[in-house]
């Protein structure tokens, strides 16, 4: 790729302990086995401060050049789906039987051996979604109650539109987003813009976000070229909220949007509260019994704490950890890439409304993918623990072009409305919406994430950041549900016969 220098790294164990640059052959990855321990080198008690802007965007250096070379005109040039995305894999789907569906982590599981080799993946469940307007009841009353707890009051909110919208219906505040390229600077790395948005209805926000759909579907299907065979369905077609456009013409407009000049989309994010509705206590799902998702025990108010699930053993309520967070989207609102706290699973859910890309890249390449963020975004300056603060800072976005010339295996993958994603531990991922969407996220746990808890914690701890999840205590909890009765009673006076020399 003309104009950008690659950094292919060798990965080798002694001096990397990165074995995640590997090429990717006929669709599928090769790349060796990785002990990914932490880099040899002392820690530091607390991370030098980065000497550069937090990042926003890094783009291939031929397009930020074309940005800066480039003319205005009245209307855009052809949509063509960019080359790199039509070869991207595609990460796995899966379809569970109604049996299978029965137990959210023990299906996980299951194909976590696989699933985990892209570090993304999609299921599809064998009941149908809940009807958009119960998602849109229980989403409200999410609304109603966060309005509650910060004293906020609010009913009908700033936004536009008011006057159509029911006399006290719960409103939302967004948070605006900057997309786009500044050629002025010296390298193509910007300092994220995150300012206060607007308040809104679910009903204001969706009627703005369409409106922003159509704008942008019309220049593009309006230069005559629909971008030829990516109209088709699956992961590269279908509608996909603006208009006629394909999951991959939304694709090749954002990532062409980020070397242009900037602008602004909204994006409401980590609001808790759930689409769905409370499960009945002590409720046992039975196969055949639900008539939608919201019934099953893929309800995410209860997931994160379902059967199997090591976060049931956390005592402490964390929300978006052990209780889902809502997202309210519109086209273009990002998610920078980032790994889950601790590295635990997350688990997805998509309500209604137009699709979801997403980007990941799997643990194995989880170190290489953080040196590729060192070199390429910040020039070799910020060393390796600054870089993967700055990562858990969440505000990076970059394309998966640069991470594919860099050797970093990549998939992307569309998520629609009725559909879970799951992300694996130590899975860097990242991705946006391709126009209005809502909704929710959760962690979970496999026991597949012992392997790696020890390590994560150790990583946080090196950053400085606050541990939220205990591991030794989550050890100790499930050691403990595994004993006997009698055995229990005995640890229970173990303090007491401690005192006594016992």
């Amino acid at each position: 790729m003309e104009g950008l220098t690659l950094h292919q790294s060798t990965c080798s164990s002694s001096s990397r302990r990165a074995s995640g640059c590997r090429a990717r052959r006929a669709g599928a990855w090769e790349w060796a086995a990785n002990d990914l321990a932490l880099p040899e080198q002392s820690l530091p008690t607390t991370p030098a401060a980065p000497v550069l802007p937090l990042p926003l965007l890094f783009l291939p250096a031929a397009a930020a050049e074309g940005m800066a070379n480039a003319t205005s005109s009245v209307d855009p040039p052809p949509l063509e789906v960019l080359p790199w995305l039509k070869t991207l894999p595609v990460a796995p789907e899966y379809h569970p039987t109604l049996a299978e569906f029965q137990d959210p982590i023990a299906y996980i599981h299951k194909i976590e051996k696989e699933a985990s080799q892209y570090g993304i993946c999609k299921i599809v469940p064998p009941v149908p979604p809940a009807p958009k307007k119960t998602a849109i009841a229980n989403v409200n009353r999410s609304f109603a109650a966060l309005q509650q707890n910060i004293g906020g009051g609010g009913s009908g909110g700033g936004g536009g539109g008011g006057s159509s919208q029911k006399k006290g219906a719960p409103t939302f505040t967004t948070r605006q987003q900057q997309i786009g390229f500044c050629p002025r600077r010296p390298r193509p790395v910007q300092k994220p813009v995150w300012q206060s948005g607007e308040q809104y209805t679910l009903q204001q926000f969706e009627a703005k976000a369409k409106q922003f759909e159509r704008v942008h579907a019309k220049r593009a299907v309006g230069t005559g070229n629909g971008g030829g065979n990516a109209r088709k369905g699956g992961n590269g077609g279908g509608s996909a909220g603006g208009g006629a456009l394909s999951p991959l013409e939304v694709e090749t407009l954002f990532w062409k949007a980020c070397a242009d000049k900037p602008f602004s989309v909204e994006y409401a994010n980590d609001m808790p509260g759930s689409g769905f509705a409370p499960l009945p206590a002590g409720k046992k799902w039975r196969e055949g019994e639900a008539s939608n998702v919201g019934e099953t025990a893929w309800n995410m108010r209860g997931v994160s704490r379902a059967k199997g699930s090591l976060l049931k053993f956390m005592k402490e309520e964390i929300p978006g950890v052990t209780s889902p967070m809502v997202y309210v989207a519109m086209m273009f609102s990002w998610f920078a890439w980032h790994v889950e706290d601790h590295e635990l699973h997350s688990l997805n859910y998509l309500h209604m409304g137009a699709g979801k890309a997403w980007y990941g890249v799997p643990r194995d390449a989880e170190l290489a993918f953080e040196e590729v963020i060192r070199v390429h975004g910040y020039g070799g300056e910020a060393n390796s623990l600054v870089t993967f603060a700055i990562l858990g800072e969440k505000t990076t976005v970059m394309s998966p072009e640069v991470l594919i010339a860099a050797g970093i295996p990549c998939c992307r993958l569309v998520q629609n409305a009725g559909e879970f994603v799951v992300t694996f531990p130590g899975s860097y991922h990242s991705g946006f919406s391709l126009g209005f969407n809502c909704g929710e996220a959760a962690n979970i746990a496999t026991p597949e994430w012992l392997r790696v808890a020890k390590e994560a914690a150790i990583r946080r701890a090196s950053i400085n950041y606050p541990p939220m999840v205990s591991h030794y205590q989550l050890l100790y909890e499930l050691a403990l549900s595994l004993c006997s009765s009698e055995v229990k009673r005995l640890i229970a006076y173990a303090p007491y016969l401690d005192e006594n020399g016992l």
